[in-house]
């Protein structure tokens, strides 16, 4: 039976055409869906094997029909660590499979397989790396998730893989986004990635138009998460975003500008929901972007003033501080937020 038969495949498979860059939320809900479907129906089957049928898995990961392929991946997530003898198996299966679906769900099998062994997880690296170039959503998004689980150990080659100079486009999107998530488990990434996110963001200043340089988003965002989480370069990070919001050479007003200084005031306010004493510091920033002209901007920065009063409710100065910049929107969509706050 071919997976266009099996239910739930269509829609991720119509998701997996999107040409948003590796990350894109509605493909990746889509496929996740489809995915959870899918291991949901095949539970009991799975359940049963053990390590006799590792002759069989083998086989069928070269199966003609798609849906025994896909299969074959379950059941070797089903055995874990005991089935690391099929790694190369399964690597060589990833790189001939031509069915987005099936592909991922063997990266994200190959990924969960080889997170809890140190030596087959550096070996494996190179590899996740590699498939963050296939320019198919699913693809690089199922290695992203790959290297997060695998953690500290893949930040020197995302690192290289990041490098724009050194790898396509959407590697480089990918491999930041990968940092970024990495960051949010371990605070070390967060001092490792800094220089190379700090690099790619001054560049966009020095070349003057920001609208060229995607990874700028992507570093911002990263940047954010490792900032959240690693009070050692919060300060810098702020002194990055408040630049984002300022610099002139960013004050262009395009879709791709509004996104990126939208990262930056949603960035801003995670640092200060994770760190009190930075929360001073910050509002005179989002206050910047509470009066920018960007709408998406000036929501956001209403979103994070908000949330900051909120989770301060009885700190009367945070609070008297942003309903007096909140003053304006008496009368608007937003008012509710003012009659919130007064209550608290």
């Amino acid at each position: 039976m071919d997976l266009k038969n099996i239910k739930g495949i269509e829609t991720a498979k119509i998701a997996s055409t999107s040409t948003t860059p590796a990350g894109g939320a509605a493909a990746n809900s889509s496929t996740e869906k489809a995915l959870g479907a899918l291991k949901e129906a095949r539970t009991e089957k799975l359940f049963a094997l053990d390590s006799g049928a590792i002759g069989k898995i083998i086989k069928d990961l070269s199966d003609p029909d798609s849906e025994v392929r896909m299969n074959a991946a379950f059941a070797i997530e089903k055995l874990g660590l005991r089935a690391k003898s099929l790694v190369s198996n399964l690597k060589d299966a990833i790189k001939i499979e031509e069915i987005n679906i099936v592909k991922r769900a063997m990266i994200d099998v190959l990924g969960e397989l080889v997170a809890g062994d140190e030596k087959l997880s550096q070996e494996t690296i190179p590899f996740f790396v590699e498939l963050l170039n296939v320019p198919e959503n699913q693809v690089p998004e199922a290695a992203v998730k790959s290297l997060t689980k695998i953690g500290s150990a893949a930040v020197p080659a995302l690192i290289e893989a990041a490098k724009p100079t050194e790898t396509s486009d959407i590697a480089a999107y990918s491999s930041i986004s990968a940092l970024g998530e990495i960051s949010l488990k371990n605070e070390d990434c967060g001092e490792k990635i800094f220089p190379m996110l700090d690099e790619i963001i001054k560049k966009s200043f020095k070349d003057g138009d920001i609208s060229a340089e995607l990874a700028v988003h992507y570093a911002i965002e990263a940047l954010g998460k490792a900032a959240s989480k690693n009070k050692n370069i919060a300060n810098k990070a702020i002194v990055i975003f408040k630049k984002v919001l300022e610099d002139e050479n960013i004050s262009k007003d395009n879709a791709t500008v509004a996104a990126v200084k939208r990262e930056a005031v949603e960035s801003l306010g995670k640092i200060a929901l994770g760190n009190n004493n930075l929360i001073e510091e910050i509002i005179p920033i989002l206050k910047i972007a509470y009066k920018s002209n960007l709408s998406r901007v000036h929501q956001e920065s209403i979103y994070a003033l908000f949330e900051i009063a909120h989770k301060n409710k009885n700190n009367k100065a945070i609070k008297e501080e942003v309903l007096s910049i909140f003053k304006d929107l008496k009368g608007t969509y937003d008012a509710w937020r003012i009659e919130e706050l007064n209550k608290e």
